[in-house]
């Protein structure tokens, strides 16, 4: 008599059946080398009282936190919460201590998922207290401009980067060497570089979510922010196909 070799799993009846499938398991920034950042306003939240924010920690492994004050918006987009900054209360903006942030990089990936208000002038959403890192601000054209804080080096200026008031928006770009690519939900807008992308970033630099960092500036933005990544690196076409997608899915923004 001659035997067989079989793999799978015996069922009750004495039968051989295909093995099942292990699922793949799912994508998470950490997967992609680089990650300098990584806020989700359902993790790493600490909440003093209903939904005031004092802290928000990065979940990507390097011990950053931002601290500060805002508000959490909980079942704010696709059941998940998000992090508002109102805009107007000069105390509502979270402030980072640099700690390596972004020093010595000579690229850079960013992602918001987020949904960015009228505000009526160049208002700071993620910035720097040194003339030599980067800034990001919005303003009534809906408007992204990443530059150094002395206002002549701008490396991406580029209009329609994010839905005005009325919805959720993933924002993203990805800069080398003044060379890049702005996306809005995952698709790519079309934007003016510089020459020159201002890195590497200074040492010891204050960055802060909701406002400019910089000293004697009131520029607080109205946004809600569920999640900000950063790479200190310029993700390659696959990269960001995978942050994009894991966005998307997490988000249902298609």
């Amino acid at each position: 008599m001659g035997f067989f070799a079989s793999s799978g799993i015996l069922n009750r009846r004495g039968f051989f059946s295909a093995p099942v499938s292990a699922v793949p398991p799912a994508f998470s920034p950490t997967d992609i080398s680089g990650l300098k950042l990584w806020l989700k306003a359902d993790a790493g939240v600490t909440v003093d009282g209903a939904n005031n924010v004092t802290s928000w920690a990065d979940q990507s492994g390097n011990n950053i936190s931002f601290n500060g004050s805002a508000y959490i918006l909980n079942n704010e987009i696709n059941s998940k919460p998000a992090i508002y900054f109102d805009g107007d209360d000069s105390q509502n903006y979270l402030t980072c201590q640099d700690q390596g942030l972004l020093n010595g990089l000579t690229g850079l990936s960013f992602f918001f998922t987020w949904k960015v208000y009228n505000n009526d002038s160049n208002k700071g959403l993620f910035g720097s207290s040194n003339y030599d890192a980067v800034e990001i601000v919005s303003n009534p054209l809906a408007q992204i401009r990443i530059r150094n804080q002395n206002y002549d080096a701008s490396f991406l200026y580029e209009n329609d980067w994010f839905d005005i008031d009325n919805n959720y928006s993933i924002s993203s770009f990805v800069a080398e060497n003044g060379d890049g690519n702005a996306y809005k939900n995952a698709s790519i807008v079309d934007g003016t570089f510089g020459e020159n992308i201002e890195l590497p970033i200074a040492d010891d630099v204050t960055f802060e979510l909701g406002r400019y960092a910089y000293p004697n500036y009131d520029l607080y933005a109205k946004v809600k922010i569920a999640e900000f990544i950063i790479y200190g690196k310029k993700l390659n076409l696959t990269e960001l196909g995978q942050v994009h997608n894991y966005l998307n899915e997490r988000y249902a923004i298609y």
